[in-house]
C-alpha cells in the first residue's frame, strides 16, 4: 500500500494550494504499522503530520480508541481536516460505512480517502461470519477493560478464531458510495494483493448499471460479474489522470474516465 498512499498524498497536496496548513495524514486501523511506519516524513517538500486511530495503539502517534469514539472527539473538540485518510479497520461494511462518512465530514478540499481490502478474490474471503462478529466484539472490550499494555492487547485481539483475516464485505461498501454518494467518484487498483484498494474523491461518477438495482439484491455473484464497473478498476499508472480529471467519461462495457 505504500506506492498508493504515498501517491494520494502527494495529489492531495497538489490539488489543496494552501500551503499555509499542515499536511495531515489519518490511518485508521494502524494493525501492526505496516502502511503507518512507511509513510514519508516528507512529500513535495511539505511536512506529513501522520496521526493513526486503533484500541491497541502500538505507536507514540496513534488514538488508544474505536474510529467511532474518535470521529465524535475530532468532531467535538479537535476539529482537525485530513489530507488523506487510510480505512483499513475492521472489514463489516456497515461499520466501514459510518468511517466513510465520518471521514467526509473531515476530509479538506482535494482530500482522498483510501479503502483496503476493496477486491475480494473468491467468496469466503468477501463474507464476514457471525463467528467473526463474535470475535471482534470481544477483542475491542477485553482488552480495554483489562488495561493490557498496548503490544499484549494486540495479540489478543488477534487470538479469536474467525477474527477477519482477508476482505470483509468491504466490497459492500463501495456498493453503497456508488449508490448513494453521486459526488463522489471512485477507482480501484487491482494489480498485485499489496495494492488491492478503492479511491475516493469528490467527483462525479455515473451510476451506471446500478441505477435501478436495489442495495439488498446485489449478492456475491452480481458483484463478481461486474466488479470491473462497480469499483471502477484500472491501472495505478492513471491514478494522477483519474484525480485530476473533470466530469468526463466514456462507456467501454464499463464507466471510465478519459484516460488518453
Amino acid at each position: 500500500m505504500d506506492r498508493v498512499i504515498e501517491k494520494a498524498l502527494e495529489i492531495a497536496i497538489r490539488k489543496n494550494d494552501n500551503i499555509e496548513e499542515p499536511v495531515r495524514y489519518l490511518e485508521i486501523g494502524v494493525h501492526v504499522g505496516t502502511t503507518f511506519k512507511n509513510v514519508p516524513d516528507k512529500i513535495l517538500d511539505r511536512q506529513i503530520i501522520k496521526e493513526g486511530v486503533d484500541p491497541y495503539g502500538l505507536y507514540d502517534d496513534v488514538h488508544r480508541m474505536t474510529s467511532q469514539v474518535f470521529f465524535a472527539l475530532n468532531d467535538y473538540f479537535w476539529k482537525k481536516k485530513y489530507d488523506v485518510i487510510f480505512i483499513d479497520a475492521f472489514h463489516f461494511s456497515p461499520i466501514l460505512n459510518q468511517e466513510i462518512n465520518e471521514s467526509l465530514k473531515c476530509l479538506k478540499k482535494g482530500g482522498i480517502i483510501v479503502l483496503h481490502d476493496t477486491i475480494p478474490r473468491k467468496e469466503s474471503s468477501g463474507t464476514v461470519s457471525a463467528e467473526s462478529i463474535v470475535g471482534f466484539q470481544k477483542a475491542v472490550s477485553y482488552p480495554l477493560v483489562k488495561n493490557y499494555e498496548p503490544s499484549e492487547a494486540y495479540k489478543y485481539s488477534t487470538d479469536f478464531p474467525g477474527y477477519p483475516e482477508a476482505n470483509g464485505d468491504c466490497w459492500r461498501s463501495v456498493v453503497n458510495i456508488r449508490m448513494t454518494q453521486p459526488n463522489l467518484k471512485v477507482c480501484s487498483f487491482n494489480e498485485c494483493q499489496s495494492m488491492e484498494s478503492t479511491i475516493l474523491m469528490r467527483g462525479k461518477h455515473p451510476i451506471g448499471l446500478l441505477e435501478n438495482i436495489e442495495q439488498d439484491d446485489i449478492d456475491w455473484s452480481f458483484f463478481t460479474a461486474n466488479k470491473n464497473e462497480i469499483l471502477n478498476i484500472i491501472e495505478f499508472k492513471d491514478f494522477e489522470k483519474f484525480a485530476f480529471l473533470e466530469e468526463k467519461w466514456k462507456i467501454e462495457n464499463i464507466y471510465r474516465p478519459y484516460l488518453n
